[in-house]
Order: structure tokens, then C-alpha cells, then sequence
């Protein structure tokens, strides 16, 4: 029997896809209409794509990776701050392509640095018979990237690809991984901030663990959780008042927080924009790189302090 999360996962895959795999799809997420009518779910957050910042900030949480893909993405055109997800509904093909090729790189990236292989490679697909090894990287590289448990269904279908690498591409297992690393990395479930809404062990209304556990990482951190919040959301610690305020305590201490504090302020007093701002020393004669650089350290010390 099809569970509710197979459902609902495989109705927001189809919405999601057709613009990610046609690359012919220009509009909404689902082809076509208003962004502010883009799916959302009860808690009111509509189903939308990583920002910029987001999505190069997730990658180097993920893969250990120095690459800044997105700053080749095309601009959201986003009004007032970059996250608005009315912005985010949409899809270019420009976007689209944009996304295959960085995917194609961050996994050739992190193959050919044996550190950031060895943050994948949970263990060696080339020793032993069978699958079980590729399954065991699927499941746990999966996870992280998608920010959720994955189904078994999923589970089965990336195990087929990766057996389809090795036998019919005549690939090795590494490479076969690396295959299947590349896509999950264009996956709707990796790219887009996906909330199933409730269900039927919680009241109305109500967000899941991991979800939680990504509404948090992605306003603190931007970026995905990591395995303390990944384990809080297992254990369903995250639905108490404490909990939540340990872990938004936990997080702000950690350094990863700077993100939110460069993101949110550096949006809302404008400094973001300072490193490629040019004066014309003319008019200011003072203005150098060196008062540009002490204009940002002092928003971003104003900022913490006030955070």
C-alpha cells in the first residue's frame, strides 16, 4: 500500500520535474501561473527553490567543496530580501541548465579530492559482491542531501541506477556512485524546500521533524542540518518549546550562524552589495578597499551584538 508520504512525495516530484528534466518549462514550478499561487502547505510556505547564498553555502556542508556554483545562477530578481519565495517558485531553462552543470562539476569536485570523496563513501562499493555498500551510500548520502530519511522506493530506484552505471555504462563502483551522486544533486528533493504538512500523528498544521530540523538550518545556518539537529529530528525532539530553544542556542553559538547574521543584515543595511560597490574618488576622496573593509566588519559586529 502507498503510503501518504509515497503520495504526497510523488505529486510534488511530478510538479517539480517537469520543469527540472523538460528544461522547456520557463514559468512556476508545475509549468505555468501566478507565484503566489505556487503549492504551499498549511503552515503557509510555498514549495520554492534554495537561494544563491543557500544553495552554495548547502554544497559545501554536503561535499566539503571550495566551488560557488550559484554565483553563476541567474539573479531571482527577488524584491526586498533574496529568500521571498514568491521569487523562488520559478524555473529558467538558463536555471535548469545551470543546475545539471554545476551538479556535473560538484560531483567530479568532490571525486577527485580523497578528503571530500571520503565524506561519501561510507564504505567501498569496489570490496565484496552485490549492492549492499552502494545501497548503505545512497540511504545515508541521500539523507543529508535531501534533509529527510529517503523512502524505499527512492532507495530502489538510485540502487537501479547505479546497477544500470556499473553494468550497462560499464563504469566502476566509484564511478557508478559518483554517477548517482550527480543525481541526486538535480533531484527536485535536493534543489527545492519541500514540506509535506501534516499528517496523521500530529494536529493540524503541524511541520515533521526534519522539517523543523531545515526551517531551522535554513534560517540560522543557511544551509542544511547537521547530524546533532538530523538526530533531534529522529528522536521527534524538536516538537517541545525546550528543545527548540537548545538547538536555536546551539546553532547560534556555532560558526556556521555567520551566515544568517551576513544574509539577513547584510540584505536588510545593504553591505552585502559593498564588495563590488565603486565610488568615484572624485566625489570621495577618502573611499578606498580599506574603508569599504572596515565598513562591513562593523555592520557584521553591529549585527552579532544586536543578534
Amino acid at each position: 500500500m502507498t503510503s501518504r508520504r509515497d503520495r504526497a512525495t510523488m505529486s510534488l516530484r511530478r510538479a517539480a520535474s517537469g520543469c527540472l528534466v523538460g528544461l522547456s518549462c520557463a514559468g512556476l514550478v508545475g509549468c505555468g501561473g501566478d507565484p503566489e499561487q505556487a503549492p504551499a502547505v498549511s503552515g503557509g510556505m510555498p514549495l520554492h527553490r534554495m537561494t544563491a547564498a543557500e544553495y552554495n553555502t548547502t554544497v559545501a556542508h554536503l561535499l566539503g567543496t571550495s566551488l560557488r556554483p550559484a554565483d553563476g545562477f541567474p539573479a531571482s530578481g527577488a524584491k526586498g530580501f533574496d529568500a521571498n519565495a514568491s521569487a523562488l517558485s520559478s524555473l529558467s531553462q538558463v536555471l535548469v541548465q545551470g543546475y545539471y552543470d554545476a551538479a556535473r562539476r560538484l560531483a567530479d569536485d568532490a571525486f577527485s579530492n580523497e578528503a571530500q570523496r571520503a565524506k561519501i563513501l561510507v564504505c567501498d562499493p569496489e570490496v565484496g559482491a552485490g549492492d549492499a555498500c552502494a545501497r548503505d551510500i545512497i540511504a545515508r548520502f541521500g539523507s543529508r542531501a535531501f534533509r529527510r530519511p529517503l523512502e524505499a522506493a527512492e532507495i530502489e530506484r538510485y540502487a537501479a541506477q547505479y546497477a544500470h552505471a556499473v553494468t550497462a555504462l560499464e563504469m566502476s563502483p566509484v564511478e557508478a556512485v559518483q554517477h548517482v551522486v550527480r543525481t541526486l544533486l538535480t533531484s527536485p528533493s535536493f534543489l527545492l524546500r519541500i514540506e509535506l504538512g501534516p499528517d496523521a500523528k500530529r494536529s493540524p498544521g503541524a511541520l515533521g521533524g526534519h522539517e523543523i530540523a531545515s526551517r531551522l538550518s535554513y534560517l540560522l545556518w543557511s544551509s542544511l542540518p547537521d547530524e546533532a539537529l538530523f538526530d533531534a529530528a529522529e528522536r521527534d525532539a524538536l516538537a517541545t518549546e525546550g528543545e527548540l530553544r537548545r538547538e536555536v542556542d546551539r546553532m547560534l553559538a556555532d560558526p556556521r550562524s555567520a551566515a544568517f547574521y551576513r544574509n539577513f543584515f547584510g540584505q536588510w543595511l545593504g553591505t552585502r552589495t559593498l564588495p563590488s560597490h565603486h565610488a568615484d574618488a572624485a566625489v570621495f576622496p577618502l573611499w578606498s578597499q580599506a574603508l569599504k573593509a572596515a565598513m562591513i566588519a562593523q555592520a557584521d559586529i553591529c549585527s552579532i551584538r544586536s543578534g
